[in-house]
């Protein structure tokens, strides 16, 4: 199951080009295969939530480290943030379970054949 990395540290950024947004990334532990279609399946899921997010990984290619990105409004309130870093981590769950379903309708349709 993927998780953030408690091990590794988190990066806390701020944009030249975006005065209205701290960005911090968190590091995923473990390797995901197919990374970009976990990562495309993530924003889908961010944007529906309106949780404003890249997801993306560094290696092209094969099982890759991820790291998200979540952009936090600077007017936010200080209470509030925990609440859109755990929306982004409930994501990581829900991403992973639509990766379970594609391997069970894989197996079907090769069923189906």
């Amino acid at each position: 199951m993927t998780d953030i990395d408690p091990h590794a540290d988190i990066a806390i950024t701020y944009s030249d080009d975006d005065d209205e947004h701290m960005f911090v990334q968190l590091p995923l532990a473990g390797l995901v295969e197919a990374p970009q279609v976990w990562c495309r399946r993530y924003e889908v899921l961010a944007r529906a939530k309106q949780l404003k997010v890249n997801a993306n990984h560094r290696t092209p290619g094969g099982p890759a480290p991820i790291w998200i990105s979540l952009a936090v409004p600077i007017r936010t309130k200080a209470d509030d943030i925990p609440q859109i870093l755990d929306a982004a981590r409930e994501l990581i769950t829900e991403t992973d379970a639509m990766a379970q379903e594609h391997v069970v309708r894989s197996w079907w349709a090769r069923q189906q054949a």
